[in-house]
């Protein structure tokens, strides 16, 4: 059992280990899917997932399986919970990390433009306008403040 780097909380630094985090993970992303199966709101469900599988991923090195699974798994479930902005933020990061496999990379950017050509299929006419993240950042954006936003010009 691989024990966490050090955070703050003391408590955690002692009990939480990355067979805890993967158990964790498995839970959320059960509850995401039964969510899913029951026509819910899954967003929240799967943010949940993308900063579990976040935690793994910075205590796991990119050059391991599983530490290349974990960023692949944040990066995902932050897609599904239409955090794009995070999903970006992600990529990037996991892309300029030391001894990141090209593989990864080019998985991690592949599941990008997916994404971007899903959106584009979605909103055509707002994607001919738009770069891709422009119009995901618009998204993110609407998402957070809602109609009532978008009226006062939050």
């Amino acid at each position: 059992m691989r024990n966490l780097r050090p955070h703050s909380n003391p408590w955690r630094d002692k009990f939480m280990t990355v067979d805890t985090l993967h158990t964790l993970v498995s839970g959320a992303i059960w509850r995401a899917e039964q969510l899913d199966d029951l026509g819910l709101d899954t967003l929240s469900a799967w943010c949940d997932v993308s900063r579990l599988e976040e935690e793994i991923a910075k205590n796991l090195p990119v050059k391991e399986a599983e530490g290349c699974i974990a960023r692949r798994g944040a990066v995902r479930a932050a897609l599904k919970a239409q955090d794009y902005i995070r999903a970006h933020d992600l990529v990037k990061g996991y892309i300029t990390e030391p001894n990141a496999p090209a593989s990864l990379c080019t998985e991690l950017n592949n599941m990008m433009k997916v994404d971007t050509n899903g959106l584009a299929e979605e909103f055509p006419f707002a994607m001919k306008h738009h770069n891709p993240n422009e119009f995901q950042t618009e998204v993110n954006w609407f998402q957070e403040a809602g109609p009532f936003g978008l009226a006062v010009g939050v």
